[in-house]
């Protein structure tokens, strides 16, 4: 099942909006206790009468409230205070409030908190549920796959569950307001050696003009510490597993990034296409085992980018077949054309690269945004259904960088 970053999102907005909270205001013999009370705004307050004929009448604020008289010992009601301001109130029966039954209420603005975090799945067991607060908010999250950067409160519980399964650990996270945070589910569940975990790091998310941001954390439970280099430089040395390398800005170019034991020569190089990543960042994870076995996933080098967009980053050797038989890029076939209500759109990638797919219909009017995120080199795919459209012809629009390719295509009903 693929999870549904927007099902979390407005879990999350829903679970960190501010509380709102009940406080009791007792009243008697000319008395209201206590009679003075601060309060925020959205909180509530409960009047109890412990004794006599009472009511209660917000004669000056920025709301006019008032609830009925009752005999006491009762309840005799609930005001919530939605305005900030300055309330002051009587008890209207009789000389109650020329006898000092009178009370003040100051409602408060809220001082809202938030920071910012993306969730990276670095954990080699395949999918779990995280639950916030005890609510499940996203359900089988996938190995190697990420958030985009989400707009969160700073106090919260992350509960991680086999999919399917029951909260095996919870993770409280008191976060600084304002703060930019990247979290990594990491290790294995039920294993000892390395256990589930969630590393968490403070960072920045984007980068100045003409470079990218990158921060690398070192997720390979097997692996030993390790220099990651840069074109042959140092540009993280001495990483061990679970830590990550702070935040650095490089020059917004085409990388090959090296690993090497600790002080050593490169033993695995790869890849890293981010000419076309000016001015945003990335979180750059090693994922996966050295020595796996017959059902686990092997070494990798991955990049998660702001948008929630994963790639992987290829081996040297991967690269130097891509060179010795290139692949060309743009459409490559929309089958079936005509259509009804179905087709899929094929589209190569020569190399990583932000894809936008657009359907036009013969007015030029947008109908449809199917594909705008970054995509690895290869071969993509992708079904559009227009159900929704009449009959007629659309206009298929692909861009790639600077390349653009338009397709023409026919709905039949």
């Amino acid at each position: 099942m693929v999870h549904s970053y927007k099902i979390l999102l407005a879990f999350l907005f829903s679970t960190f909006a501010l509380t709102s909270e009940i406080f009791t205001v007792n009243s008697g013999s000319y008395y209201y206790s206590p009679s003075n009370l601060t309060i925020s705004v959205g909180d509530m307050v409960e009047f109890i009468n412990d004794d006599g004929y009472h009511d209660v009448e917000v004669t000056s604020g920025p709301e006019l409230l008032s609830l009925i008289p009752c005999t006491g010992p009762c309840t005799i009601g609930t005001l919530t205070f939605n305005l900030a301001g300055t309330y002051d109130y009587i008890c209207s029966i009789g000389s109650h409030a020329s006898n000092g039954m009178v009370g003040t209420i100051t409602v408060e603005e809220i001082n809202s908190t938030s920071t910012s975090v993306q969730v990276v799945h670095n954990s080699a067991s395949p999918t779990v549920d995280v639950y916030i607060d005890g609510v499940l908010s996203v359900e089988d999250f996938a190995y190697r796959t990420a958030t985009s950067v989400l707009d969160l409160g700073t106090d919260f519980t992350v509960g991680i569950a086999p999919a399917g399964g029951d909260v095996i650990a919870n993770f409280p996270f008191s976060l600084e307001d304002g703060g930019e945070y990247v979290v990594v589910a990491t290790g294995i569940l039920n294993d000892e050696t390395t256990p589930f975990d969630l590393a968490a790091t403070s960072t920045m998310f984007g980068a100045t003009n003409g470079n990218v941001g990158l921060n690398v954390y070192h997720g390979s439970t097997d692996a030993p510490s390790v220099d990651v280099l840069a074109d042959g430089g140092v540009l993280v040395s001495d990483l061990m597993y679970g830590e990550f390398s702070g935040f650095v800005e490089v020059a917004a170019a085409d990388y090959t990034i090296g690993i090497a034991p600790t002080g050593g020569a490169s033993i695995a190089d790869f890849t890293a296409p981010l000419s076309g990543l000016g001015g945003e960042s990335a979180v750059v994870f090693a994922s996966g085992l050295l020595t796996p076995g017959d059902s686990d996933p092997g070494f990798g080098l991955f990049a998660a980018l702001e948008d929630g967009s994963v790639f992987e980053l290829s081996s040297l050797e991967l690269s130097v077949a891509n060179l010795a038989n290139p692949v060309s890029f743009g459409l490559t076939s929309v089958y079936p054309n005509p259509f009804n209500p179905t087709t899929s759109i094929s589209y190569n990638v020569d190399k990583f690269s932000k894809v936008n797919i657009n359907i036009y219909d013969l007015t030029g009017k947008l109908v449809s945004n199917l594909v705008n995120s970054h995509k690895s080199i290869g071969n993509h795919s992708i079904i559009w259904n227009a159900s929704t459209l009449p009959s007629g012809v659309y206009f298929i629009n692909l861009s790639i960088n600077s390349y653009t390719e338009t397709k023409k295509i026919m709905l039949t009903k």
